[in-house]
């Protein structure tokens, strides 16, 4: 991978995990000459990662103010869980006949062996983890608007999810845990379609019964 891919790379996933462990009715302001000199870089390659931050629907820009975090609305969790599920479903209609990558089995199933382990996890863990298993998913996604709007929904939907984890976690890591053992058992299947339809289904269930967490 070219340096600066990886640089990209690395300050994207450091912002996007900073923003994901921040209450979702909360914000905060990126200031590119800030985020240049904590990541040691000049502020071309920090503005574009703030430019895919805002095409991710996490970062906005404001007129004089500059670029900060979307806050989210209390009332709009089931929204966005909804919305993330409408948009998994539409991406299975458009992975007919694509075969499931070895790749995305053996990401579900490392998942499920961390969350199988010993020792205490964290809400990086979890961040870290789903955003594992989302990436494998849709990357093969034939249709590049459905993938990057699906991605946009996911990570509203990972703000929440992740705030679970951090204010209850006895309750949300087994849950975690269930939702990757059941899509790591649906990926013994062949077709991406269905493992697609098995994330929308774990996410509709949640909507409907009110369960915080997926």
């Amino acid at each position: 991978m070219p340096l600066e891919t990886a640089t990209h790379q690395s300050i994207l996933d450091a912002l996007r995990m900073r923003i994901c462990l921040t209450p979702p009715t909360e914000s905060f302001a990126l200031f590119e000459s800030k985020l240049a000199q904590e990541f040691g870089l000049s502020r071309t390659p920090v503005r574009q990662v703030v430019q895919q931050l805002v095409r991710e629907g996490l970062v906005e820009v404001k007129p004089s103010i500059g670029a900060e975090v979307v806050r989210l609305s209390k009332d709009s969790r089931q929204s966005c869980l909804a919305l993330y599920r409408d948009f998994m479903l539409i991406a299975a209609r458009h992975c007919d006949g694509i075969p499931l990558q070895a790749r995305t089995r053996i990401e579900l199933s490392g998942v499920v062996a961390v969350l199988n382990g010993a020792g205490d996890k964290t809400a990086d863990d979890y961040v870290r983890l789903t955003t594992g298993v989302h990436m494998a998913i849709v990357e093969d996604v034939p249709d590049q608007v459905i993938r990057a709007a699906g991605t946009a929904a996911f990570w509203r939907v990972m703000r929440w999810r992740a705030h679970d984890i951090r204010t209850d976690p006895q309750a949300h890591w087994p849950l975690f845990t269930s939702s990757m053992q059941a899509l790591s058992i649906a990926a013994e299947g062949q077709a991406l379609s269905t493992l697609i339809e098995r994330i929308a289904g774990l996410t509709d269930r949640h909507i409907w019964s009110g369960n915080k967490a997926a």
